[in-house]
């Protein structure tokens, strides 16, 4: 029997895969224990899998989709690699990145590619979290990122592997650049959550505002700047997005440190993923395409 716990999460789900993103915020901490990390997806998408890996930080198993562009089936091909980070109250299970993936790949507009949906938890903030069990940056980073590289042939060096993420999963694409930038050939941020350290810790649960300072995207960014100079950084954001003032001041911040950016607001679209990839989703992927190197 369902508790309705369970029931409210599946409709926070069901909500987050219907516009993108959920808005409010739980009455208390989202723990690991009441967020399902195994969701293979409904909708078909030719090429999409999906597959679990042991997540040993969180002692369970954890899903993902993968999408194989239809030249994987040659043995001895290697792709480069994107890997996607789903909004609040999202999964692995959302398909529509893949869907405009394959559709631009398959129009010769973009090189063959593979795409990785993670899972990093509904209110993670892509932060490893002690406080709810729910480890949002080693799942993806330290777990999916080895188990995708040790089981499909994509270029595992730098030149191979691209980030972007949506809302959430747009702040987190930006963390894991600032926090771990030897990993990436590019990174992409839509309508992402830029908040500070202080939003951070409401949005997301977090009582450790030592952790949360961690994680401050404004700060962090200024001593990882030198080794940020290499990787390819597009922002996207709508004019109407709530988050756009966010993502103004952000890419300005940027500027002011001289690093390369391409900023992209795109006129009347709402915090709405679909909006996102209808309007520039195959500029997305080309951005990264245009970077990303298959060995």
């Amino acid at each position: 029997m369902r508790t309705s716990a369970t029931v409210a999460l599946l409709l926070t789900q069901s909500l987050a895969l219907s516009c993108g993103e959920v808005h409010g915020q739980s009455d208390g901490p989202i723990g690991v224990d009441q967020i399902a990390w195994v969701n293979p997806p409904v909708d078909v998408v030719p090429g999409v899998v999906h597959g679990t890996f042991a997540s040993a930080s969180m002692n369970r198993e954890v899903g993902f989709s993968i999408y194989l562009p239809p030249d994987y089936g040659e043995a001895d091909l290697v792709f480069p690699v994107v890997y996607w980070l789903h909004g609040r109250g999202g999964n692995e299970s959302d398909l529509r990145p893949a869907q405009t993936l394959h559709q631009a790949i398959e129009a010769g507009r973009v090189q063959p590619m593979v795409l990785v949906l993670a899972n990093g938890g509904v209110a993670s903030g892509y932060v490893d979290n002690p406080s709810t069990g729910v480890m949002g940056e080693s799942v993806v980073v330290d777990e999916l990122i080895p188990f995708i590289e040790a089981n499909y042939r994509v270029n595992s060096g730098t030149n191979g592997r691209g980030l972007a993420g949506f809302s959430m999963g747009g702040a987190g694409a930006a963390r894991f650049a600032i926090r771990h930038p030897s990993l990436w050939g590019s990174v992409t941020s839509v309508a992402g959550v830029l908040v500070g350290p202080q939003e951070l810790m409401e949005r997301n649960f977090i009582v450790d505002a030592e952790l949360a300072q961690s994680h401050d995207l404004f700060a962090n960014s200024i001593d990882a700047a030198p080794r940020l100079r290499r990787i390819g950084l597009q922002i996207i954001v709508g004019t109407v997005d709530e988050w756009v003032g966010q993502s103004r001041r952000f890419a300005a911040h940027l500027g002011h440190l001289n690093l390369p950016i391409d900023y992209i607001e795109i006129p009347g679209v709402s915090h709405n993923l679909s909006e996102y990839l209808e309007e520039q989703g195959t500029q997305l992927f080309q951005f990264h395409s245009a970077r990303l190197e298959a060995n």
